[in-house]
């Protein structure tokens, strides 16, 4: 496995066995209920409605500056 990580990095234990499971496919029960479990705790942070769109960090960046903010306003951009 290849770590992509700036320096050399210690990595907790914990780390290296989530990122060597296979990836949760996203029709599964398990899934939603982690998605589910991510929306409640967004909303809890930011006090608001998050909104998680499946793409890369540029289209998340796109698609807040294209339909949510107004010229003048002030964003932060969690990627």
């Amino acid at each position: 496995m290849k770590y992509l990580t700036p320096g050399p990095v210690q990595l907790p234990e914990a780390v290296i066995k989530a990122i060597a499971r296979q990836p949760h496919f996203h029709r599964t029960d398990e899934f939603r209920e982690i998605f589910r479990e991510v929306l409640d705790k967004l909303t809890k942070i930011t006090y608001g409605t998050p909104i998680i769109a499946p793409g890369t960090g540029t289209f998340a960046v796109d698609m807040m500056v294209y339909n949510y903010v107004n010229p003048g306003e002030n964003v932060a951009v969690l990627v």
